[in-house]
């Protein structure tokens, strides 16, 4: 949830940049619609920190208005209400530095491709990938799709106005998104597969069967 709000947070903000200095759409967002853009993207910010640091209130509300209903999730509400204050900042600047050190892959990454663009710029843009690919609906396996095509949309609207966004740059853009894919994803999971395959999820029955 922590990680969630991150990506949330950041991604909001990211695309506030995105859209009005990146796209050329700086005249549609000012006066009152940018200022009610901002107030809406703030408001929602706030109501999911503020939500975040009162996790406790799920239980609490579960306890009012669900009462009987949802009994057998009860004990997984209830582990809301463990946590303090302090261990939930902890956690969140954890998550907060997980997606720096994200963040911070991407751009190195594309730097090696030799996609031309600025750290700061890599940093807006990264952060409306990963808040797609977090609000999209997706499993492991249709992840990689979804994370090349919103960085190929994103990447091909900031180098639009240049005119350097050709057939190789979308490739090395792909490329990046792929190798960024494998490190964090696809060769943990190789790792991790070679421990789940030793485990046994199934007991087998203590009572000898019968014949009949």
């Amino acid at each position: 949830m922590s990680q969630f709000l991150i990506t949330i947070l950041t991604g909001t903000l990211g695309l506030i940049i995105f859209f009005v200095y990146y796209t050329g759409a700086d005249g549609m967002f000012s006066g009152y619609l940018y200022y009610s853009l901002i107030a809406m993207i703030v408001t929602l910010d706030t109501l999911l920190l503020m939500l975040y640091f009162n996790i406790s209130l799920l239980f609490t509300l579960r306890e009012k208005l669900l009462k009987k209903r949802l009994k057998k999730f009860r004990k997984f509400f209830l582990v809301f209400s463990y946590y303090k204050y302090k261990e939930l900042c902890y956690v969140i600047t954890l998550s907060f530095f997980r997606y720096m050190v994200f963040s911070l892959q991407y751009f190195i990454i594309l730097r090696m491709f030799s996609v031309p663009i600025p750290f700061l710029g890599s940093l807006v843009i990264t952060s409306v990938i990963f808040f797609v690919i977090t609000i999209v609906p997706t499993v492991a396996l249709t992840e990689l799709g979804i994370r090349d095509s919103a960085a190929l949309y994103f990447f091909g609207i900031y180098f639009s106005g240049s005119g350097v966004m050709n057939e190789i740059l979308s490739i090395n853009v792909l490329l990046a998104s792929t190798l960024l894919w494998i490190i964090n994803l696809g060769i943990p999971a190789i790792i991790g597969t070679i421990f789940v395959s030793r485990l046994k999820f199934f007991r087998k029955s203590e009572f000898p069967e019968t014949s009949h």
